[in-house]
């Protein structure tokens, strides 16, 4: 296998591929992301094959089809497979569509493996002669899709295949048969001599189902974001899914890997998300529209959306009383602690000391901005009079929406406590 540059003046990548038999490339093609698939005929039992793939064995002096996918700088195999029944089978032409690789050729065996044919015998002279043969399989090489044999009662062979942008196959080769099976054609009957040209088109129907069919999402607060909900998207039929669009309606959003399709017998994921706008029942629609004739698929889409929680405040006390204490003489501290027992963070917008004496009181603090949800500040208040008699203040605490929280704090200087306790 060989990759030239587009000038044709230098050789990029080239590789060996086979076995200690004979082995024959005899077509090739390249998906859109580089990667190049070979197929061709082998007589080598220890042909490269790979992991998991459909057929990893070949019985010594009998011959196989091939199907090798080779990544885009040729180092390694993604997957290599042999495709045969017992005697003789020759690859001839391959296509890619999504991911599904059809190939097509001749083989002389009874035992060819069909799937969903629309034609399960090979019909000339217990296939002697041989007939030709078309076969799709999945995108990771390791299962048939759709597998046919396409012929008359006296040897026919495909010798090119391509697909059209429904996937739908068209092959053409050589009919020795004079009953070639014919629909639909300009030309009915067998012209003569050893063989004639033939055209044929095989139509594939593409599938698709979505599981689940319809997503429920909790509570969720206006302005966030839910926890994503998984939807699988099933390509079962014969032909590859193409995607035209996938879309979420209402407050809802999807992210997907299904890219422009997905190949036969595979599947892809969508994440859909809700995003509450107003309060209420929300509800959606996600849409997945396709080439199928089931489609578009839609998965109904509901959520509950709550205003969005606000912190609360409490405060372990409302009140603090700081006693007898002598003028210009700083008390000890006395502790609050304030939780946030809401349900978000808390913002702290400012703290400040007020009420009739503001300034004999002062404070400290390890708040912060911002106190999370379940979690707990702490607050140390002094008092340090400045005039006799009885002292107060209050502390205003203020959070997100300007909202205000005080606290009172009272006091009151030893000569007023001298005073009072001469008249008792």
């Amino acid at each position: 296998v060989v990759e030239l540059a587009p000038n044709g003046r230098a050789l990029l990548h080239s590789t060996y591929l086979g076995g200690s038999g004979d082995d024959h490339g005899t077509g090739i093609t390249v998906d859109s992301d580089g990667n190049v698939y070979v197929t061709g005929f082998t007589y080598s039992t220890d042909f490269p094959t790979t992991p998991g793939a459909y057929q990893t064995s070949l019985a010594s002096r009998q011959s196989a089809a091939f199907v090798t996918k080779i990544t885009p700088d040729f180092s390694s195999l993604t997957f290599s497979t042999y495709l045969q029944g017992t005697s003789l089978n020759y690859g001839k032409s391959i296509a890619v569509d999504t991911g599904n690789i059809f190939v097509a050729g001749q083989t002389f065996s009874l035992t060819f493996p069909l799937l969903s044919p629309i034609q399960s015998v090979c019909a000339p002279s217990n296939c002697f002669f041989g007939t030709a043969f078309v076969t799709e399989l999945n995108a990771a090489g390791s299962s048939l899709i759709f597998s046919t044999y396409l012929g008359g009662s006296h040897g026919d062979d495909i010798a090119a295949l391509a697909l059209d942008p429904s996937a739908n196959i068209q092959v053409t080769g050589q009919a020795a048969s004079t009953d070639f099976p014919i629909t639909n054609a300009f030309q009915a009957t067998f012209g003569g001599s050893f063989g004639d040209a033939f055209v044929a088109k095989i139509s594939l129907q593409p599938a698709a189902s979505l599981s689940p069919t319809s997503l429920t999402f909790g509570n969720q607060s206006v302005g966030t974001s839910s926890t994503p909900q998984t939807v699988t998207l099933f390509s079962n039929g014969t032909a590859p899914l193409h995607i035209a669009g996938i879309s979420a309606s209402g407050d809802f959003a999807e992210a997907n890997n299904c890219r422009m399709g997905v190949a036969a017998g595979s599947t892809c994921t969508i994440s859909v998300t809700f995003a509450p706008t107003a309060r209420g029942t929300r509800t959606g629609t996600f849409t997945v529209t396709d080439n199928s004739s089931s489609g578009p698929q839609t998965v109904s889409l509901t959520g509950t959306a709550t205003l969005a929680g606000a912190p609360v405040v409490s405060f372990s006390t409302s009140n603090l009383s700081f006693g007898s204490q002598p003028l210009d003489v700083t008390s000890p501290p006395e502790n609050v602690t304030l939780t946030n027992t809401g349900s978000s963070p808390l913002s702290v917008t400012g703290i400040a000391i007020g009420g009739p004496d503001p300034g004999d009181f002062a404070q400290s603090n390890d708040c912060g901005t911002s106190v999370a949800m379940g979690a707990s500040c702490t607050f140390s208040i002094t008092f340090t009079p400045v005039a006799s008699g009885n002292r107060s203040a209050t502390q205003p605490f203020f959070w997100q929406s300007e909202c205000r929280h005080n606290q009172r704090r009272q006091g009151h200087t030893a000569q007023e406590h001298r005073e009072r306790d001469a008249h008792h």
